[in-house]
């Protein structure tokens, strides 16, 4: 479609949707957002236009599909609503927007990424607080049993819910990968391995970090430079 000032215009046009005998209004735009949907795809097409639509669909559930035109997040109904998640559920697949499990699948990915999020960016700032303090290498120790020692300092990572050890264990190439890359013109190098129980210590991960004090660049950086 072409983005005509006639089409722009047509684009915040109210239109009425009869849902199985319930009528709604909306406008066309709200449904045009999500263009891979059944509607949005129905309202795009220049044959199809219109003021008013039909839909032999069930009209009570209809109200949560709308609203995710409206958020752009599934809303689930409760037990005092009169229509049940699986009745939603249905209109959701013939609407051919993402159900509930695949929207609980992608908050889940998107906490494990908030998880991430959290640790790289501690790393972040103790690499630059010992990098400001001239040290060229840093060791940090994670112990299974929910110790976690670096140079005598605080907990690091107090947000986390000592969750640090199995993300570290099943994440480090993705770290060293940020970290890298974040710290580049230094030359960083993250080095990272598992050691097993001994005499004191049920197991413990060993992270070391090294990089490059370089007077040249950090000059670069100064305001005398």
């Amino acid at each position: 479609m072409e983005f005509t000032q006639e089409n722009l215009e047509k684009d915040f046009e109210e239109i009425i949707l009869n849902v199985g005998g319930t009528r709604y209004k909306t406008k066309r735009s709200t449904l045009t957002k999500y263009p891979n949907t059944l509607l949005g795809q129905m309202i795009l097409n220049p044959s199809n236009y219109n003021e008013e639509y039909f839909l032999d669909r069930n009209g009570r559930a209809f109200h949560y599909i709308l609203e995710f035109y409206r958020t752009g997040k599934p809303l689930w109904p409760d037990e005092s609503d009169g229509v049940t998640c699986e009745e939603v559920e249905r209109e959701f697949e013939h609407f051919q927007i993402p159900s509930k499990k695949d929207y609980a699948g992608t908050l889940a990915f998107k906490a494990a990424a908030t998880t991430f999020d959290q640790i790289v960016s501690v790393f972040e700032k103790v690499i630059i607080q010992e990098f400001g303090n001239f040290n060229d290498n840093i060791k940090i120790y994670f112990h299974e049993d929910d110790d976690l020692h670096y140079k005598g300092s605080h907990v690091l990572f107090p947000t986390l819910k000592r969750e640090e050890y199995t993300l570290l264990i099943s994440m480090d190439t993705q770290i060293k990968r940020n970290l890298e890359n974040t710290f580049r013109e230094s030359g960083l190098k993250w080095e990272f391995k598992k050691v097993e129980g001994g005499f004191i210590y049920y197991g413990y991960l060993e992270v070391k970090i090294s990089y490059d004090i370089i007077p040249e660049l950090i000059a670069q950086h100064s305001k005398y430079s």
